[in-house]
């Protein structure tokens, strides 16, 4: 556990980069900052607990498991992404597990400061209701493409999502640590295997290159150009 966190940094935090130097001042002082190694438990499903979190560095991944122990992946968090926040607002249950997928800085923030902070700034409430819908717009693509893609199409359109998201250029990218097959398939509730296949087909048609983790999209428009259904 350590406070030891410059005000700079905090500032990369999404939620507080329109703040001043004076504000971020006032909100350090109401973060614990923890880190976690890889692969550890953070929050777990249901749990009762309402504290916010802030990704300062490493990422972790927002997921559930079902009855047979199969994991159902939805989102990866990055340095400047926060969770949490839903149970801070409505004082409800956890939603999801969230998993370390690396080692991890975090800051932590109580529910009574947090939503203190959203009466007292509203810039930062601004910025929780421009992710909330962020949250709810990448949501309701998500059942739209279980609903109107197939397996080999859901994968792709994974894989085109990471693109956008890693552009080397305006229509290329590198994808830098992409997740695991086995992930992937969580995210997309699919088993390994097609994903295996799949990437390798892709591979195949030069519509990808893949160096380890390291995926190289060379045309993101031709790749997006194989689906049915426009993402």
């Amino acid at each position: 556990m350590s406070n030891s966190v410059s005000l700079e940094n905090i500032h990369k935090i999404k939620v507080f980069s329109g703040l001043t130097s004076n504000d971020i001042k006032l909100i350090a002082a109401k973060i614990i900052w923890h880190e976690y190694k890889k692969n550890t438990l953070i929050l777990n499903y249901k749990e009762q607990s309402q504290d916010v979190y802030f990704i300062l560095e490493g990422s972790v991944r927002a997921t559930t498991f079902s009855i047979s122990g199969k994991e159902i992946s939805y989102q990866d968090l990055e340095p400047g992404d926060m969770f949490g926040e839903l149970s801070a607002i409505d004082s409800g249950h956890r939603i999801s597990s969230i998993v370390a997928n690396s080692d991890c800085h975090l800051g932590k923030m109580s529910q009574h400061n947090f939503n203190d902070i959203l009466a007292s700034f509203p810039d930062v409430n601004k910025m929780v209701l421009l992710r909330l819908t962020g949250l709810i717009r990448y949501l309701c693509g998500k059942i739209y493409e279980f609903s109107a893609l197939d397996v080999k199409d859901r994968i792709r359109a994974e894989i085109i999502r990471y693109a956008r998201k890693n552009k080397i250029s305006d229509n290329s990218a590198k994808i830098q640590h992409m997740p695991t097959h086995e992930q992937i398939a969580g995210n997309i509730s699919t088993h390994r295997e097609a994903v295996t296949k799949e990437f390798a087909l892709l591979t195949k048609q030069g519509l990808i290159n893949k160096n380890g983790r390291t995926i190289i999209v060379p045309d993101i428009d031709k790749l997006a150009g194989t689906l049915l259904e426009e993402i």
